[in-house]
């Protein structure tokens, strides 16, 4: 399951490398550093910085919060933080409320942190779940279980000034200040997934089997002509404009 020196966490930070019981589900990248998320975590770490050029462990984030464990299942980073979203609790209690933690980006401690079930006043919690995590090994059953659990919470995007949350399972695409994490606004958006920033600020959104492209000052929308696609999964970006998708579906 983790590949640290010893397998257990030491005081020198060379053990444990990543977490128990499940695989990664995260990524994200900023400067020099790469940073990877696992669902959940009794021992070891849930989120972790990795030096892009040696692929060493720089730093690793506490297994725990408030008593219970804490899996990273969404991260985003900008030029100053990390953006991780931990489960607040064990999904097989029904108790998985999502928070959202700003941490630094070099040292991975927590600056701030924010439950997103205060920030949507009829926010639907997660319920609780009949499989549990130890039958979550593989990566595409880990994602939908910890998905579900978390409430539909499907995917963070960053930039410099803002954090964009999909809450698929509240239909809403809600916008946080990326430094204080205080609530500019939210928008209606039926069961958004994966979402990706692009050039001037704009919002990619899957959602309804189709990408819109989402003015986030306005709410105007429109759709991203994306022919071919079997089932969509993640997406990415680029400062061109360029467009990325993963495509789940059968080849």
């Amino acid at each position: 399951y983790n590949p640290g020196n010893p397998p257990w966490e030491n005081a020198e930070g060379t053990g444990a490398w990543g977490s128990d019981h499940t695989c990664p589900i995260a990524v994200a990248c900023a400067g020099d550093h790469a940073f990877l998320g696992w669902p959940h975590s009794e021992g070891g770490a849930p989120v972790i910085g990795v030096s892009a050029t040696t692929l060493k462990k720089v730093w690793h984030g506490p297994g725990n919060f408030r008593g219970v464990p804490a899996g990273a299942t969404a991260l985003a980073a900008n030029s100053r933080h990390l953006y991780c979203v931990h489960r607040g609790g064990a999904p097989a209690t029904g108790a998985a409320e999502p928070l959202l933690t700003l941490r630094d980006l070099h040292t991975g401690v927590v600056v701030r942190n924010v439950q997103l079930k205060s920030l949507v006043p009829d926010y639907r919690s997660p319920t609780g779940l009949p499989m549990h995590h130890h039958g979550v090994a593989n990566l595409a059953n880990a994602r939908d279980y910890f998905y579900a659990a978390d409430g539909g919470l499907r995917d963070i995007a960053v930039t410099e000034d803002v954090v964009a949350i999909s809450l698929s399972g509240n239909d809403r695409i809600l916008m946080l200040d990326a430094e204080s994490l205080d609530k500019i606004r939210d928008w209606a958006v039926s069961s958004p997934e994966s979402i990706a920033f692009g050039p001037k600020g704009r919002l990619y959104v899957v959602t309804e089997e189709q990408v819109i492209r989402f003015d986030t000052d306005t709410g105007e929308r429109n759709v991203a002509v994306t022919p071919g696609i079997g089932k969509y999964g993640a997406i990415a970006v680029d400062a061109a404009g360029h467009l990325y998708v993963a495509d789940l579906g059968p080849d």
